[in-house]
């Protein structure tokens, strides 16, 4: 379901390195299966409870990075973007839906939760 967990920040990282390091002109991001991305990995967030702060941390540096990187950025949402994957979608320049299926939805505002001063403002600069 493409959650968001040190693995996939690592992952994302990398690419990101790669796309700098060859010669592109732009970066297309595109999920595969239901989910672009359905937010943190809430799994790993319960087997590493101290570690919560730090992957919310390093998702919004990545997230920063995102915003700021060098050439544009494309997410090509071919599923649903739920939650911190929502904000994920948001940090691209553009985002194109492929599938008519897709869903956007931050389910906490429904719930009540907080976002950070950085998702905030992210929500409020792209929606």
């Amino acid at each position: 379901e493409h959650r968001i967990n040190p693995i996939a920040i690592d992952a994302l990282n990398s690419a990101l390195d790669y796309v700098l390091e060859e010669d592109f002109r732009a970066l297309v991001v595109i999920g595969e299966g239901r989910f672009f991305c359905n937010g943190l990995d809430l799994k790993w967030v319960d087997a590493h409870p101290k570690e919560g702060v730090t992957l919310q941390a390093n998702t919004e540096r990545l997230l920063a990075r995102i915003l700021t990187f060098p050439l544009p950025t494309v997410a090509g949402v071919n599923g649903h973007m739920c939650a911190a994957g929502a904000m994920l979608g948001l940090s691209f320049d553009y985002r194109i839906m492929l599938d008519g299926n897709s869903w956007f939805f931050i389910p906490a505002l429904d719930l009540g939760l907080v976002y950070s001063s950085g998702m905030t403002s992210l929500m409020k600069a792209k929606t």
